[in-house]
């Protein structure tokens, strides 16, 4: 019976051996799971065996300890969090309070047994909660932000914030200094009732927001808001943004009911770094409240009225010269370009000759002598287009055309009328782009036209032609 007891290739249990090991058990009269039993148990006795099973058995990892014995309440409020995540969320409120004079605080409180930590701005307030942390009993905190980033800059891991303020990991511990979360340092602001409420996908409005986030007109100080529409109808969900020369729409097939939100650019910034799927916008009295799984931020709504943009794009495009050409190519070569074109208030013109299948672009510039003579340098480019109707040639701004066609992927549409009227370009996926020519025959003049907007709508002009 030897060969059953050795662990090598010998003991595999070929049809020949089982015969003969059902031989073997008919002749004893026994069956054959008492022989190969008593085996297996001749074999697990044998010495140099039952180290092997020692050494094993001393190589098991030790038990992972539960939640009560690692670190059992004892009764006094406070916080496990992770040391990474605590400094993500330190950075993200930091954002909110970067206008906020010192001192500048935050709350760490418990609300239903998750942690949260709250930053409150004049006109903003985003609370953030801890998705790795733990809570034990009620926790209500309010330290200053710089102690709290400096404290826990070096640390790592799994730490613990006690309701008073110690920090401890470890063999470490630090007292912050705290403040009377009655004393009326950090104000929360006062949410009403909603008066609209929406849940939208997150990442679709992050998508739309960096399509048309660089056509929001930056603030005057007076007339003009810094802000973007959104605005939902029966077929569409849009956001909008525009500026006196270039409007941006990106459009989302959706039935979420009628509205119109004008949101303050900076709330759509902070927007765009918050986390989660889906995102619930809320419309109050005085605040927007945007919150995710994680979480909430609250900001103040505009005063300012978005300009009637719908008068804006043509109402056909009947006589137009129709474009079709490649973003990525015509970017490419606009970049090229760039350091040739003319730079003058920020502005960049750039020539456009579309005839013949072929889009032509130019960079002019006028260089004058100490001897008053005038000379022109160009740079040109050429690229392949489907053209459709007469030729044209008008002056654009390169860079306000540029973040446009950054953000399409392959082929797009345009169409132009003449050297003044608005250009209404097309890309998949529902976004849209209209940018107003440049004004002027000589390439001196960073002016531009600008969008018809109505006259009572202040810091727009009414230059131009829209249909």
């Amino acid at each position: 019976t030897t060969w059953l007891t050795m662990p090598s290739p010998r003991t595999q249990v070929t049809p020949e051996r089982m015969v003969r090991l059902q031989a073997a058990a008919e002749a004893q009269g026994r069956s054959v799971e008492q022989v190969v039993g008593e085996l297996v148990d001749e074999y697990l006795s044998r010495p140099d065996v039952r180290k092997s099973i020692e050494t094993l058995d001393a190589l098991k990892p030790e038990p992972i300890a539960s939640h009560d014995s690692e670190q059992p309440y004892d009764g006094q409020p406070k916080v496990e969090v992770d040391a990474g995540e605590l400094k993500k969320v330190l950075k993200r409120l930091a954002a909110v309070l970067h206008d906020v004079p010192t001192p500048q605080h935050v709350r760490i409180t418990s609300p239903g047994g998750r942690a949260t930590l709250t930053a409150v701005a004049y006109d903003a307030e985003l609370t953030i909660a801890l998705s790795q942390a733990r809570t034990f009993g009620d926790f209500n905190l309010i330290v200053l932000h710089e102690l709290l980033s400096a404290a826990t800059k070096n640390l790592t891991g799994s730490f613990t914030i006690m309701a008073d303020g110690t920090l401890q990991s470890g063999g470490f511990s630090s007292k912050l200094a705290c403040v009377d979360s009655n004393a009326g340092v950090l104000r929360v602001h006062d949410v009403l009732p909603p008066l609209t409420s929406i849940t939208v996908d997150l990442a679709e409005i992050k998508e739309q927001y960096r399509r048309v986030g660089n056509a929001v007109a930056a603030a005057d100080g007076k007339f003009r808001v810094s802000c973007a529409l959104l605005e939902s109808t029966a077929t569409d969900f849009r956001l909008v943004a525009a500026d006196s020369v270039r409007l941006a729409i990106s459009s989302i097939p959706a039935n979420l009911g009628e509205f119109r939100f004008v949101i303050p650019r900076p709330a759509l910034e902070r927007l765009n770094g918050m986390n989660g799927k889906r995102l619930s916008i809320a419309e109050t009295e005085i605040h927007f409240v945007f919150s995710t799984e994680l979480e909430t931020m609250t900001y103040g709504k505009s005063k300012g009225e978005f300009p009637p943009y719908h008068r804006v794009p043509p109402r056909s495009h009947e006589g137009w010269t129709k474009v079709v050409a490649d973003a990525g190519v015509l970017a490419s070569a606009l970049t090229r370009l760039r350091p040739h074109a003319p730079q003058r208030d920020g502005a960049r013109r750039v020539r456009f000759t579309i005839a013949d299948g072929v889009l032509r672009l130019d960079a002019i510039e006028v260089i004058r002598t100490a001897d008053d003579d005038v000379s022109r340098v160009t740079a040109s480019e050429s690229v392949k287009a489907f053209v459709n109707g007469r030729p044209v040639c008008l002056p654009l701004d390169m860079e306000r055309l540029l973040p446009f066609l950054q953000q399409v992927r392959g082929v797009f549409e345009f169409y132009v009328r003449d050297g003044v009227s608005v250009v209404d370009c097309f890309a998949a996926d529902g976004y849209r782009f209209l940018l107003m020519p440049m004004r002027g025959d000589q390439y001196t003049t960073p002016k531009a036209c600008s969008l018809v907007f109505p006259d009572d709508e202040p810091g727009f002009a009414t230059v131009g032609v829209t249909d």
